[in-house]
């Protein structure tokens, strides 16, 4: 599974806790400030998170939060790999630990680590049940990938993509495509074989085949093939198609980064755009990014 692996960038470096002007102490206690005169830190509006994943049930006291454990709830994965005591308790005696609140943990907030499932991985884990039932899942990523450069408008010169003859009228039939008019050549159509599927080729016609490809490719030359593909163009329809898939993959991720702590989100919406191959992702998280909904949830303390 492709995963993306990142830190977050709401601080300008690991090291950097959620502290506007922030100084820190010459003991070595991290995040320490110098003086709170005048410090503000970003903390989390009431009701705009699940608070519950920062309390334990045990003790009722405050907990790092366990967002691992829920994440089978939701069609796009965001894998916690944070060291949460490493990263927040170096330097910190027992008693500093076991005193460590909420507030501190805004107040100290380091980026996590987190892994996020690519949109490649979520439709490929997706189930069969949510692709169209005439056309199936197979048949369907088959087509985002062979026309990813149309689905995405990334340079798509219209030129028409060959498919398999039997996949390409199975999908015509759905209107997702148009048969091209255009044949394949049996020159080209043998020249883009291997030197393999050529000798097979060679011997479902009774050929003893030669040892080159150059040698084969001569010996068939007068024999008529059966060429198993053709052309096809695409349709809007297909692009319909497609884009429900980027609506249910952004919406399913927000779904799941709704839970976590507001200071997580921007980050997870950055990193997505960023390190999404696929240009439409990318270009959906950079739209999410600017709409900036997620600095409503938040608001400025002194501490």
């Amino acid at each position: 599974m492709k995963l993306f692996k990142w830190l977050s960038l709401l601080s300008p470096k690991k090291t950097e806790p959620n502290i506007q002007n922030h100084f820190v102490a010459k003991d070595k206690k991290i995040n320490t400030p110098i003086s709170t005169a005048k410090f503000k830190y970003f903390s989390a509006k009431d009701g705009t998170f699940d608070k519950t994943y920062f309390i334990n049930p045990d003790t009722n006291k405050f907990q790092f939060p366990k967002y691992n454990k829920d994440n089978n709830r939701f069609l796009v994965q965001i894998k916690d790999i944070t060291n949460y005591k490493e990263t927040y308790f170096d330097g910190y005696d027992k008693k500093e630990k076991d005193n460590f609140s909420f507030e501190d943990f805004e107040q100290t907030f380091f980026p996590p680590e987190l892994e996020i499932e690519s949109f490649e991985d979520f439709l490929e884990n997706l189930k069969s049940n949510n692709f169209d039932k005439q056309l199936g899942k197979e048949a369907s990523l088959t087509l985002f990938t062979d026309f990813e450069d149309f689905l995405n408008e990334n340079d798509y010169d219209g030129e028409p993509i060959s498919l398999n003859i039997n996949l390409a009228e199975k999908i015509n039939e759905c209107g997702y495509i148009k048969i091209s008019s255009e044949k394949i050549t049996q020159v080209d159509y043998l020249a883009n074989l291997s030197i393999l599927e050529l000798t097979n080729l060679c011997k479902s016609n009774n050929i003893e085949p030669y040892k080159t490809k150059k040698a084969i490719l001569n010996q068939l030359s007068d024999v008529s093939i059966d060429i198993p593909y053709v052309f096809a163009t695409t349709t809007q329809d297909l692009k319909n198609y497609f884009l429900k898939f980027i609506e249910l993959y952004t919406s399913e991720l927000k779904k799941n980064a709704d839970r976590f702590h507001p200071l997580y989100i921007e980050t997870i919406l950055e990193e997505t755009s960023l390190s999404n191959d696929n240009e439409k992702i990318s270009q959906v998280f950079k739209n999410e990014l600017k709409s900036e909904y997620w600095k409503n949830r938040l608001e400025e303390r002194a501490l």
